[in-house]
């Protein structure tokens, strides 16, 4: 009776085991599915509306100013000949990031 008793409790124990490494094994695979979900891997092609004003010549002689990404605020750096930077609620390009300085290379959009 012992002997059949440590069987049972053996079998549930492992049978318990196996449904756990199923589970997280399921959760692990869908986390890692999808690729990035935000950052700088998501950004360049997007559309960003400006929040802070482009301000004068920085020093790599290009206006900085600060935009939204759905929902992230990056520091932003105007690339390409312009007259007049985008004023705070216009729309811009994200065209490339400088992820060593976590900047976002953005380009006017044209009138629509």
């Amino acid at each position: 009776m012992l002997e059949m008793l440590s069987a049972i409790v053996i079998a549930v124990a492992a049978a318990g085991a196996f449904y756990v490494f199923l589970e997280w094994r399921e959760l692990f695979s869908a986390q890692n599915q999808g690729g990035t979900v935000s950052g700088t891997g998501t950004a360049v092609g997007r559309d960003a509306t400006v929040i802070a004003a482009f301000e004068k010549a920085t020093r790599h002689g290009k206006p900085e100013g600060r935009i939204r990404i759905e929902g992230e605020s990056w520091k932003a750096v105007l690339d390409g000949e312009t007259t007049s930077p985008p004023a705070v609620g216009d729309r811009v390009t994200v065209f490339d990031m400088d992820a060593a300085r976590l900047v976002a290379l953005v380009r006017k959009r044209p009138p629509a």
